[in-house]
């Protein structure tokens, strides 16, 4: 995640814990307050797992926000806490329940399709074409 995204003071978790609207899925708590600028922070607990399984979780969870950030309409604040089971799902469920949750929050456009985030490019989705179909399966060269 690009460091302009990133949510660190404790002070601004604490307040967005207190304020935000929360939504969540199975896997993934997001919780939103509006803001100056567009940040996120994750929140991953020792319930988790091990150092490993918690790093892989963030990694994962920073990457699904940083394909979905230029679709975001409007400026909000974001934490994305994890829930026991996101430890077994894959980076395709994670990005599901992160485009699902903030679709329901109304932050970025119902007709944005999945294919189009699966793109190997950051940004802006439509900047190369390539086939979502190999991207998905990784048959895809670097």
């Amino acid at each position: 995640m690009k460091k302009a995204y990133r949510l660190k003071n404790r002070g601004s978790f604490t307040y967005i814990y207190r304020k935000g609207t929360s939504l969540s899925t199975s896997i993934l708590v997001l919780l939103h307050v509006p803001s100056h600028s567009l940040r996120m922070g994750v929140s991953v607990s020792k319930k988790i797992g091990k150092s490993v399984v918690r790093n892989k979780v963030k990694r994962r969870i920073n990457e699904s926000f940083c394909r979905l950030a230029p679709h975001i309409t409007g400026q909000y604040n974001y934490i994305a806490v994890a829930r026991e089971p996101i430890a077994k799902a894959t980076f395709l469920d994670i990005l599901k329940s992160m485009e699902y949750l903030l679709k329901k929050a109304g932050h970025i456009p119902n007709d944005l399709e999945l294919k189009t985030l699966l793109c190997c490019t950051k940004g802006n989705p439509e900047d190369k074409e390539k086939d979502t179909k190999d991207v998905a399966t990784g048959k895809v060269d670097p």
